[in-house]
């Protein structure tokens, strides 16, 4: 458990690193701190909500509740799946470039 939080961690630290927009600049860009570090948080919450609810579906004297343990692991693997979706960083990437646009016009 601990090494996938760790996973997690660091990946949110490599974040810090990232060079792909290196022509114009260095280090985390709009997409990565408002979507994919969000993304990050809510994966290492959904990921120990879904550990704590396995381990107190598997230590219950009676198996008798499921169902909360599906609906974390529905979570995580829906957050997990997040940033393979194109459609909502050019929807940021869209909405940051009018806002820029706005700011230039203003001064």
């Amino acid at each position: 458990m601990l090494f996938v939080v760790w996973e997690f961690l660091v990946h949110r630290f490599s974040l810090l690193y990232t060079d792909s927009h290196e022509p114009v600049l260095y280090g985390p860009s709009t997409i990565e701190i408002r979507y994919q570090l969000p993304l990050i948080w809510l994966g290492i919450f959904s990921f120990l909500a879904m550990a704590v609810t396995a381990g107190v579906y598997i230590f219950s004297d009676m198996h008798c509740r499921k169902t909360p343990f599906f609906i974390s692991l529905a979570t995580f693997l829906v957050i997990l799946g997040l940033p393979h979706v194109a459609f909502i960083p050019n929807f940021i990437a869209i909405k940051e470039e009018i806002r820029m646009i706005k700011n230039i016009k203003c001064s």
